[in-house]
């Protein structure tokens, strides 16, 4: 028994020793097999700009990075209003420079106003009026205007007031109606149109704006007010 325990470790000692030997001739058959067995790939080299900026002595310089400079605008603003803006811009076609006026909306609010149209005559309206307010009824009356010789009642930012409001109207007995008031607030703006040349545009544009105007020269790219229209 003790004579098979001795020879079975005997071969395993062996067989671990053949196996040692295998390993580095089968790495490096390995290797040689897989450098074989992949086929060099068809076409042309990738070649970095640099490398195919060849000057006539052989050497190859840099490649320049060229950088573009958007065309550059001038505007004046925002302006009091159109009156101002259609000065200025008169202001400057007397000297040569093209200029446009742009109007940019920065916000539009709708109201609803409740009046009672245009009485024929004043005295009509006034008694129309003192029979309002008998009955606590906010009311006022209009003098001038397209609407002259009417009675407002109020101006609401919502519909269902202004309803509510006509319906109560309606009951005591006037004729009344709701009309919507657009609001619009804008800002206006003198913009120099590109593509001339300006000699001392800044001073020109400072002499033509009104003394109390809180107006600013600005500059930015053409593109930008392009985009603002």
């Amino acid at each position: 028994m003790r004579w098979i325990m001795v020879c079975l470790i005997v071969l395993n000692v062996a067989y671990f020793g053949w196996g040692l030997y295998q390993m580095p001739s089968i790495a490096v058959s390995s290797q040689a097999g897989g450098k074989a067995d992949l086929p060099p790939l068809k076409g042309k080299q990738l070649e970095l700009i640099s490398e195919s900026r060849v000057s006539a002595d052989g050497s190859k310089p840099p490649p320049s990075l060229v950088s573009v400079r958007p065309d550059m605008c001038y505007s004046l603003g925002p302006l009091a209003g159109r009156e101002e803006g259609d000065l200025i811009v008169g202001g400057l076609a007397e000297q040569g420079v093209r200029s446009k006026l742009q109007v940019i909306e920065l916000s539009r609010e709708v109201q609803y106003w409740v009046l009672l149209p245009n009485y024929e005559t004043r005295r009509d309206a006034l008694d129309a009026l003192r029979q309002l307010q008998s009955k606590k009824i906010d009311s006022y009356l209009i003098e001038s205007g397209e609407l002259k010789n009417g009675i407002s009642l109020g101006l609401f930012s919502k519909e269902s007031s202004a309803t509510g409001i006509l319906d109560k109207i309606k009951a005591v007995g006037f004729a009344a109606e709701v009309r919507q008031k657009v609001r619009i607030k804008n800002e206006f703006w003198v913009r120099i149109l590109p593509g001339q040349t300006l000699e001392n545009l800044q001073k020109t544009l400072l002499t033509l704006k009104r003394p109390a105007s809180n107006a600013k020269i600005s500059k930015a790219s053409c593109e930008m007010f392009a985009l603002s229209k």
